[in-house]
């Protein structure tokens, strides 16, 4: 146990490294040429990495909770309710979603499109509902703690 927890702390260092160094660069490595934007040179490699931290993530606990399944069966259920939760707090999502193109002045951009308000919109009202549910179960706790 001791020996994971080394290499869990170690990795946690060079990504945070890693994070560090990218982000000044981002903030710090000049802004592309010709640009009608200040676009950040490093822009692109911020968001690459960005992109792989999260796949690792999803990955890790996608398999973590598989491990969880196969050693602790009785388990299983509490895991179908929580996929079933997430699911429905997506599809509510999904049916608040938009799709209509906006007029933004000056953009010719290919991402002004309804799939992509859509999946924009999608990840705002699962961030705004997931922070919503966050603060009323911290409130209620603490509430809840005056009334025992």
């Amino acid at each position: 146990m001791k020996k994971i927890t080394k290499i869990a702390s170690v990795t946690m260092y060079i990504v945070l490294l890693l994070t560090v160094v990218f982000t000044v660069l981002t903030l710090v490595g000049g802004s592309v040429e010709g640009d009608t934007n200040e676009t950040p040179v490093y822009l692109d490699t911020l968001m690459n990495f960005t992109y792989v931290l999260v796949g690792a993530t999803l990955g890790i606990l996608i398999l973590f909770e598989i491990f969880h399944v196969v050693t602790n069966p009785a388990n299983a259920k509490r895991t179908a309710i929580n996929l079933v939760i997430v699911a429905a707090v997506i599809g509510v999502a999904r049916m608040m979603a938009d799709g209509t193109p906006l007029k933004i002045i000056g953009y010719e951009g290919s991402d002004n499109v309804p799939s992509m308000l859509i999946l924009t919109d999608v990840g705002l009202y699962v961030f705004y509902i997931l922070f919503g549910v966050t603060l009323a179960t911290i409130l209620f706790a603490e509430i809840s703690k005056n009334f025992k």
